[in-house]
Formats: structure tokens, sequence, C-alpha cells
């Protein structure tokens, strides 16, 4: 996954505040990194074809386990 893709799922798991169960705005979150909503989508789904979301909408997006782990694993390597 690339730099942007990193920092995306970073920001959704931080939206989420780490849950599978909680949404996540999409579109708002590629805002954040200076993307448009079609921007936004294609690096969510993206990034969910990697299984690491789980895409919905641009405004409903959550995570996966996988996404779970690799950001706290990430960040503990920190």
């Amino acid at each position: 996954m690339d730099e942007i893709g990193e920092r995306f799922l970073e920001l959704v798991y931080d939206e989420a505040q780490g849950s599978p169960d909680r949404q996540a705005p999409g579109a708002q979150i590629g805002e954040a990194l200076g993307l448009d909503e079609a921007q936004a989508a294609i690096l969510g789904k993206r990034i969910a074809d990697e299984g690491y979301l789980k895409w919905f909408t641009s405004n409903y997006i959550n995570l996966t386990a996988a996404g779970i782990a690799r950001i706290q694993a990430t960040r503990a390597a920190q």
C-alpha cells in the first residue's frame, strides 16, 4: 500500500476509534488528504480490495480485522 493509502487507513481507524462496528466518512477523510470525493472513492475501494476496509458508499466505510491489525502493527513499530 502506498503512503496516501496508509494515511487514509489510519484516518479511518482514528475516526472509527479502532472498531469494525463504527462507520467512517470516506469522503471527509479523503478531503482531509486533499482528495475530491471521486479520488477518495477510488482509493477507498482499492484499500477495500486489499481486505483492509469494507466499502459501502463514500460516506459509510468500516474497518476489517485486517485493517485494524495493520494499523496497530504500524503504530506498535513506531
